[in-house]
């Protein structure tokens, strides 16, 4: 019984760490500017992470950030849960990923595959309405949402990235609960060249 727990500990462990260098590898991604294909395909594999592997596959970014009317100073505290109950919200979702950016301290990022053959609009839409309802009911914060543009494959997920940041930037001051969506609201098509 005692192997049996260290062995579920270690297992656990090495589970969460593996989580953090998937996290820290896509951050990579979305900051790098010049990427060499093969060693990227390859990391990705290493680490799991065949599905964004596919340099066709279609990922949407969503950028969200907690705000507190009442004392704003609170979020410090409530960032760390924040994070917890994302990753709860990323692991039951099929095909979402979820990494932080040292930049934006009260925000955390969400990457999703979008399967072509499913409702695209719909699954984001219950994403976002899952991680406004959790983050209310459970941390009593609002959230402020941007959904970027549908890019595709890992080669244009700086593009992508920036789109939902650039979404998110168009929010009102203040902490009401809002969602800005690039991908519906966009007349300009933002192409970031190199």
């Amino acid at each position: 019984k005692r192997k049996q727990v260290e062995l579920a500990q270690m297992s656990r462990l090495v589970h969460s760490h593996l989580q953090q260098v998937q996290e820290q590898y896509i951050l990579h991604l979305v900051k790098e500017e010049r990427l060499k294909l093969p060693i990227v395909i390859e990391r990705l594999q290493q680490l799991k992470l065949e599905e964004l592997a596919n340099e066709n596959g279609k990922v949407q970014f969503v950028a969200v950030e907690i705000r507190d009317d009442i004392d704003p100073n609170r979020l410090e505290e409530f960032r760390l849960p924040f994070q917890l109950v994302c990753k709860e919200i990323a692991q039951e979702q099929e095909g979402t990923y979820l990494f932080t950016d040292p930049g934006y301290a009260n925000m955390v990022q969400f990457l999703q595959l979008i399967n072509p053959d499913s409702q695209m609009s719909n699954r984001t839409t219950n994403l976002v309405q899952r991680i406004q309802q959790n983050v209310k009911q459970l941390l009593k914060l609002e959230t402020v949402i941007g959904i970027g543009t549908v890019v595709n494959g890992f080669t244009e997920f700086r593009t992508g990235y920036i789109s939902s940041l650039l979404a998110w930037s168009q929010s009102q001051l203040g902490s009401k609960s809002q969602v800005i969506d690039q991908s519906v609201t966009s007349d300009e098509v933002f192409d970031f060249s190199p």
